[in-house]
C-alpha cells in the first residue's frame, strides 16, 4: 500500500513537472515548493527559507518579503497559501491542495494568495500592506542575519540537508 502511494506521488510530481508551472520560466519559489510538496511529501516552507534559497538559484540576489509575496500573489498558475504551522510554530507558504482548494472560513485572499491568519499573529489584520509590515517585523531580522532555517524553534543558517534539498529542487527542472 505504501509503495503504491509513493508511486502515485512520484507520478503526480512527474505530471506537475511536465506542466508549465515547472518550466524554466517558473519562479524559484514555486519550483522549491512543488519539489518539497511532491517529492519530499511535506507541507510548506517558511518565508526566510524560501528567500534564502534564492542564493542557490540562477540569480542569487535575494528578494524582499514584499517582492516574494507580490510575486506569489500574482502567479496565475498556482494558488499558494500562507498559514501558521503549529508543528514548527511559524508561518509557511504551501501549495498543498488541502489549503488551496475549496472554501475555508476566516481566510483572506489576494489574487492567488490565500492567507490563514492565526489567533495571535495577523488576526484582525486584513490589508495586505499591514500583513507585509507584520511579516517584515517578524522575519526581516532573521533574513538579514542569514538565519533562513528553523530547527526545534531555533533559527540558524542552512544545514547540509537544507542545501541538498534546495539544490535538488532547482536541478529537478
Amino acid at each position: 500500500m505504501l509503495n503504491h502511494a509513493t508511486n502515485h506521488i512520484q507520478t503526480r510530481y512527474a505530471q506537475v513537472k511536465q506542466n508549465s508551472s515547472m518550466k524554466e520560466n517558473s519562479p524559484y519559489w514555486i519550483k522549491l515548493l512543488k519539489f518539497y510538496h511532491y517529492s519530499e511529501r511535506r507541507t510548506g516552507l517558511t518565508i526566510p527559507f524560501i528567500i534564502g534559497s534564492k542564493q542557490y538559484y540562477q540569480n542569487p540576489k535575494l528578494q524582499t518579503i514584499t517582492e516574494l509575496i507580490e510575486e506569489v500573489k500574482s502567479f496565475n498558475e498556482q494558488k499558494t497559501a500562507l498559514y501558521y504551522c503549529n508543528q514548527i510554530k511559524e508561518y509557511i507558504l504551501t501549495i498543498d491542495p488541502n489549503f488551496t482548494n475549496g472554501y475555508a472560513k476566516n481566510t483572506i485572499s489576494f489574487n492567488n494568495l490565500i492567507i490563514f491568519p492565526s489567533t495571535s499573529f495577523l488576526k484582525g489584520v486584513d490589508e495586505l500592506v499591514h500583513i507585509l509590515d507584520c511579516l517584515d517585523v517578524f522575519y526581516n531580522p532573521k533574513i538579514h542575519s542569514e538565519e533562513f532555517s528553523v530547527e526545534n524553534g531555533i533559527w540558524g543558517s542552512f544545514s547540509e540537508k537544507d542545501k541538498t534539498l534546495i539544490t535538488n529542487a532547482f536541478k529537478s527542472e
